[in-house]
Formats: structure tokens, sequence, C-alpha cells
């Protein structure tokens, strides 16, 4: 029962990727933060109290296929956003991959425009509803408020500090 119980929660964490996959390649959604969420965490528990009445299965067993499911999903929650954002350092490493004779810094510098990174960033918080615009002005949503506000708590906690500007 262990091993089923492990191969069903393996098994439908990546069906789940699959459909991950498949839907982006397709079309990106414009909240691929939210619709990830609802991909991994919300749909598979649906089919598994539906195929409960086909398969007769005790909801421990649901519980812990769920938990080992939402684990995998959760760890691959987590790392999506280094994945989908263009991030400044694994850019660079990729400049740098053009140049095996290595380049010179102000070559490097050459490479980047601050604001069209800056735009994306703010597209995928207008997108994932974190950050909203008023005429010109950006704003926090009330869930973006959240967010930072848990941000800014949890960096307290651990003694971190962090600067802006």
């Amino acid at each position: 029962m262990a091993l089923s119980l492990t191969l069903a929660g393996i098994l439908s964490f990546f069906g789940c990727l699959l459909f991950h996959v498949i839907l982006w390649r397709l079309n990106r959604p414009r909240n691929d933060s939210g619709t990830i969420f609802v991909i991994f965490l919300f749909i598979p528990p649906i089919f598994a109290v539906a195929a409960r009445f086909f398969y007769p299965v005790s909801f421990a067993s649901i519980f812990l296929w769920y938990l080992l499911h939402f684990s995998l999903s959760g760890a691959y929650i987590a790392t999506y956003p280094v994945f989908q954002a263009i991030s400044p350092s694994l850019e660079i490493l990729l400049i740098m991959d053009n140049y095996p004779e290595g380049l010179e810094a102000q070559t490097l510098l050459s490479y980047f425009n601050d604001r069209r990174l800056v735009k994306e960033r703010v597209r995928d918080l207008l997108n994932s509803r974190l950050a909203k615009k008023k005429t010109d002005t950006y704003h926090l949503s009330p869930v973006g408020f959240c967010v930072i506000r848990t941000f800014i708590a949890y960096r307290k906690i651990l003694g971190l500090g962090f600067q802006t500007g």
C-alpha cells in the first residue's frame, strides 16, 4: 500500500507538471502564479475525491497521497519564479557562455537595459495581481500588501535587513 501511495503521489505531481508544460506551450496564462496554484494544489484533490467513487480508498490514504503530492508541488511552486523570471544573474551567465574566451566588463554591461528588466517585473506583478495601476501610478494590491508585510516580518524574524533604492 505504501508503494502504491508513493507512486500515486509522484505520478500525480508529474501529471500536473505535464499539464502545466502543455498549457504554457499552448497559451501562457496572464496570472501564471495563480494558475500554477490551481493546477498543482486544487485540481488533484478534486480528482482524488472523484476517483474514490470508482476505486474504494480510505480518506487516510488520500491524505497521505496528497501530503506527498503537496510536498513535491510546494517545492516546485517555490522554485517556479526562479525559472520564469528573467534573473540578472542567470542572464549574465548566459552571456558569459557565449564568450568562452571571456568578455570585458564594458561589453557585459552593454547587454543590460534596466528599463527592460523593471518593465518585465512590473508586468509580472500586475498580472499576478500583487500590484495595480491607477492612471500613471503603481500601488500595492491588498494581496501584494499582505505578501510584502509577510516578507518584511520574515526577514525581521531572521535578523536580515534589506534596502530599497
